[in-house]
């Protein structure tokens, strides 16, 4: 995590705060929202991260991750 808003969603990643230009924020953003059950998940993915797709889908897992342990804890 490189930005303020990613070190606050570590404690609540649901926080609604992002920073433009982040990757991670981005990522974070599709994994609140859900984008990852999106019938063209990979297509937005592909649109929203561009060249660096494997590093944003990786990170929308892991938001995901982290998103699912909170609401059990």
């Amino acid at each position: 995590m490189t930005c303020p808003a990613c070190t606050a969603a570590e404690r609540n990643p649901r926080a609604d705060e992002f920073a433009n230009g982040c990757l991670s924020c981005q990522a974070r953003a599709m994994a609140v929202t859900r984008a990852d059950l999106l019938e063209d998940y990979q297509g937005a993915a592909q649109r929203l991260f561009g060249d660096k797709f494997k590093e944003g889908h990786a990170l929308v897992k892991q938001w995901l991750a982290k998103v699912k342990q909170r609401r059990f804890t």
